[in-house]
């Protein structure tokens, strides 16, 4: 450095020398300008060349998995999964977020599934990349709006086989085969659930409108319903609050049931379900201040109205003819009687007022309801029923209830009729009159009608005409014809 400077003044020498160095610093900037530009190019060709084909890649997925061979092949690997012996699924799609939906399923069942006929509508689940390209599917939550399920009367006969016959899923490639043989589902929900089960009175009842969650825990499945109606046989309207279920693979167990009636009161349901070939029903539903309009015949609702109290024990099976057996015992609290003809009868030849339409103080009901020899056929029994009316009187009732379907004496006549059903009622009635008020009756009317005195209280017997509609009107206008002194 000092020969290239020599003979120069200081001060132009170090000018000079400081100029050299701006000029060195100048190029190696240019270079690492241009190096880096072209380097960042690369980059972005490279992105470029990666990036479009996969979202090219992805776009005609998501427009495979909207087409009809999707939805055919999706539908074969869904009817597998839950043992259906047909299927049909309606327009499936999956989008960016990984969100698949189907709009509805329909399916009846195989002798491998736990249903007779399933519709589902609105389902939808979450399955991301990269997990949409495994071949076991892990979803952790499928969700349906709405959906009906028949179930099977008794438990699979034998384990589904998703292998036998297995649709080759997306024959036309993209990378996509779920094998739903591996399909694992960590919970499920409804927000309108209609669960039905058994085919005739003796043995049907139902689960509707209810929101339904079930969630697996270990080896069990904890579900839960809030809100909707629930119905076995003729005990109906109960309004559920919330029942829990713990179902494992051989039982159905109530962990907790709450509800309540129509008309006023609530009741609790506990109990358990073996799911077998023959499922056994053992449970016990209780009741406070339940309304009789909740399980009385239309007919009945018209001549009586009251509120009790008490419990109904249900047993048996679906698969048997008997059914699910409904032992009633209830305590009566309070009600009324009215538009009785014999009551009205009894007020004419007494001159008593207060018999025609009296009030109930207390009593006791039961009767059990059971199906009977034929199928489809249902029974119900009562005995030693009493309503207790006071001092003046009391009613006492016991009755046979049976209704059967008619069925066709030859194939020709065979054609679906709704009310071809036949009734058969058999019943006695008895009413205990205080002495003071069977006095009034004449000795005619005491010796037809079996006066006999019991407990305190005069009792006559009173034949049941068969008329669903006035069971007693043939025995009240003989009462007052042998009032006015006929034969």
């Amino acid at each position: 450095m000092k020969d290239k400077f020599k003979g120069q003044s200081y001060n132009r020498a170090m000018n000079e020398w400081a100029a050299q160095r701006d000029l060195k610093r100048e190029n190696s900037s240019i270079f690492s300008s241009q190096g880096g530009n072209f380097l960042w190019g690369w980059i972005w060709r490279i992105f470029l060349m990666v990036l479009l084909p996969l979202l090219g890649y992805i776009g005609w997925m998501r427009l495979h998995m909207k087409a009809d061979s999707w939805n055919t092949e999706l539908r074969g690997q869904a009817q597998q999964f839950i043992g259906a012996k047909e299927s049909t699924l309606r327009r499936s799609r999956w989008d960016w977020s990984g969100g698949l939906r189907v709009d509805s399923l329909k399916a009846k069942g195989g002798p491998s599934s736990f249903f007779k006929e399933l519709e589902a509508v609105n389902m939808n689940t979450q399955i991301t990349v990269p997990h949409v390209f495994k071949k076991a599917w892990h979803l952790k939550n499928l969700d349906a709006y709405s959906a009906a399920i028949h179930l099977r009367n008794g438990k699979p006969l034998a384990t589904a086989d998703n292998t036998q016959g297995q649709l080759a899923v997306l024959t036309a490639g993209w990378g996509i085969s779920p094998d739903f043989s591996q399909l694992t589902i960590d919970s499920y929900s409804c927000r309108s659930l209609a669960l039905s089960w058994g085919s005739s009175p003796a043995n049907s009842g139902e689960i509707a409108g209810t929101l339904a969650t079930m969630v697996k825990k270990g080896n069990a499945w904890k579900t839960t319903f809030e809100g909707g109606a629930a119905r076995q046989g003729w005990l109906g309207n109960l309004r559920l609050t919330s029942l829990r279920v713990n179902i494992t693979s051989g039982e159905a167990r109530i962990e907790k049931g709450d509800f309540t009636l129509v008309g006023g009161g609530s009741g609790t349901i506990s109990g358990s379900v073996t799911l077998t070939e023959t499922p056994e029903i053992r449970a016990m539903v209780t009741m406070e201040n339940a309304d009789s309009k909740n399980f009385l015949a239309d007919s009945l609702q018209k001549m009586i109205q009251f509120v009790c109290s008490g419990s109904v024990a249900l047993s048996g099976s679906t698969n048997r003819n008997t059914g699910v057996v409904l032992d009633a015992k209830l305590s009566i609290k309070s009600g009324s009687i009215r538009s009785i003809p014999i009551l009205r009868a009894l007020e004419i030849v007494t001159s008593e007022p207060r018999l025609s339409q009296p009030v109930i103080f207390g009593g006791d009901l039961q009767f059990i309801s059971k199906g009977a020899s034929e199928s489809g056929s249902i029974a119900l029994e009562g005995n030693d029923i009493l309503f207790d009316c006071g001092p003046l009187f009391q009613i006492g009732l016991n009755f046979r209830h049976e209704r059967k379907p008619v069925m066709a004496e030859n194939i020709k006549d065979a054609q679906p009729v709704a009310d071809s059903v036949s009734v058969e009622t058999s019943a006695t009635l008895r009413i205990g009159l205080a002495p003071e008020i069977a006095t009034k009756l004449n000795f005619a009317i005491r010796t037809e009608f079996g006066a006999r005195e019991e407990g305190g209280f005069h009792w006559i017997t009173i034949p049941y005409s068969g008329d669903e509609a006035a069971p007693t009107k043939g025995s009240a206008d003989r009462m007052l014809q042998l009032h006015q002194g006929g034969n």
